[in-house]
Formats: C-alpha cells, structure tokens, sequence
C-alpha cells in the first residue's frame, strides 16, 4: 500500500455549498490504497460525496514513509491522515476570478450520503 497524491483542478458541482461562490479549486487528495488506478478512482468518488468534480489532473506523487519526512507539516498530517483514513483533502481556492489571493477551504462533511467506502 502507498499514498497516492493527485494535484488536481476540481469545481463545484450544484450540489456543493460552494458552487454559486467559487469557480474552481486547487486541490490536493491523498490516498492510501494498493494501486495508482484504485486510488484515482477512490479520489473522484471522494469528490463526488462532496459536490466536487475532478477537472485536471496537474501532478501526482507516490510518497513513502521516509520520503514524507522531507515535507512540511501540513503535507506529513494529510499523508498520515491518508494511512489512517484512507483519504485526505485540502482545497484552495480563489473567491472570485478578480483576486489573487488565495483561501483554504476546510469542507465539512460530505452534502450528500456517502455511499462509497474511501477506507
């Protein structure tokens, strides 16, 4: 098993509290799962629950243990989230096309009933 991390554009669908506010995000999923293709599939389902839907895939990494230890504390918190939870998400976002700044986004849980497992 790895943590897989997709660096992604995703956007709000109808069903996300954000769709009338943001346009798009940047948003970086990690999975822990045993495949790249199992994990990608585990990321959009994620997404899905949460009203969001996978745009473009920027970059993605494998990432170990020892590998994790080089990164800054808040990517070593989503990596272990990821082995516990099975996925971790943080979104960034700009407010309006006119700015350049940036916001995180923290989600609450998923808007719609989760019927898939990401564990």
């Amino acid at each position: 098993m790895d943590v897989y991390v997709f660096d992604i554009i995703a956007t709000p669908t109808p069903l996300s509290p954000e769709y009338d506010i943001i346009q798009c995000a940047y948003v970086d999923i990690w999975v822990y799962d045993s495949s790249r293709e199992h994990a990608e599939i585990k990321a959009q389902s994620y997404l899905m629950d949460l009203g969001w839907k996978w745009s473009l895939l920027e970059k993605e990494l494998v990432l170990n243990d020892v590998e994790i230890e080089q990164y800054r504390e808040d990517a070593q918190a989503n990596y272990y989230q990821a082995k516990q939870e099975g996925v971790s998400v943080c979104f960034m976002a700009e407010m309006d096309s006119n700015s350049n700044l940036l916001e995180v986004l923290v989600l609450q849980n998923p808007v719609l009933p989760v019927s898939t497992s990401h564990n």
